[in-house]
């Protein structure tokens, strides 16, 4: 009497594997978000990915095969829905902090996940920073009272506040403005999803922006001087190059590729943009990216 041999199933090696790689990357620093962020957001994957191993992964070594494919998807797909941009208009909180005769300020900028849209105010308005924040998002205001005229700006998500354990409702998203009357230093961080950051209008003389994953696409500044660092884990990172600006370019990626214009000019360990010494502006780029493309247009 014949036995059939029974399979085991891939779901536990799959676990492993990805947590592993969460934790290589968050002890590099390559990735932020909480474990616990990951979790409230992606549980449902894990239901499938069940449900996948018992009907298919444990019948054959092709099901096995076909599980991971699908799973491997499916975790893919979600990280992207994550920071997708509201489907209609959505209140969220409002946020307005005005300038009250500021003339310098440093803005940290820290949401958890979702989807964040950064760009400039109208010339003319009052606040240094306008926008809205879904879920609501912790705000505080520093003004210096040895250097009179500089002002501190930090927003924050409010933790737990931010997890949606059933997924109802919008996913978190942030869609602000900064004012373009005063320099201003920047520093954003985003644990998980998609950046689309626009700092033409601004001046930028010094900015910071890590995604620890997910799509990243930044206008980079015209302001001549200006200093920009790009970090991210696992992802795609786009830099477009306003018309008159000279780029000076390090970018480095662990597992990827840089994809430059055919007429950048490598010089001394940097890439140059055509035209960089006759630009009216001169900016300085860093890249450094885990996993993932950087495209330069």
């Amino acid at each position: 009497m014949s036995q059939t041999r029974s399979r085991s199933g891939v779901l536990g090696p799959l676990l492993l594997i990805g947590l592993g790689i969460y934790f290589l990357f968050h002890n590099m620093g390559w990735v932020h978000i909480s474990l616990w962020q990951l979790a409230a957001r992606l549980w449902p994957v894990l239901l499938i990915a069940a449900g996948l191993d018992l009907a298919l992964a444990r019948r054959s070594a092709w099901g096995a095969l076909l599980t991971v494919v699908l799973v491997t998807a499916l975790v893919a797909g979600s990280l992207m829905l994550i920071g997708s941009p509201p489907s209609s208009p959505i209140a969220g909180q409002a946020v307005e902090i005005p300038l009250e005769g500021a003339e310098e300020a440093t803005v940290y900028l820290r949401p958890e996940v979702g989807w964040v849209r950064l760009g400039g105010l109208t010339a003319g308005t009052r606040d240094l920073i306008e926008g809205r924040c879904h879920p609501p998002c912790a705000v505080e205001i520093e003004r210096s009272a040895q250097e009179v005229g500089r002002l501190e700006v930090r927003l924050d998500s409010r933790g737990w506040e931010s997890l949606s354990i059933l997924g109802s409702g919008p996913g978190p998203f942030w869609d602000l403005g900064l004012s373009g009357a005063i320099p201003v230093e920047l520093s954003l961080e985003l644990g998980t999803g998609r950046l689309e950051v626009d700092l033409r209008q601004l001046d930028i003389h010094q900015a910071e922006v890590h995604n620890g994953l997910g799509q990243t696409t930044i206008w980079l500044p015209s302001a001549d001087g200006a200093r920009l660092q790009v970090d991210g884990g696992i992802g795609d990172i786009r830099l477009r190059i306003p018309e008159g600006v000279g780029v000076r370019l390090r970018a480095d990626t662990g597992i990827g590729t840089v994809d430059l214009p055919a007429d950048f000019e490598a010089r001394d360990e940097v890439f140059v943009s055509p035209g960089y010494d006759a630009a009216r502006s001169h900016i300085e780029v860093s890249v450094d990216l885990g996993i993932g493309a950087v495209r330069v247009r």
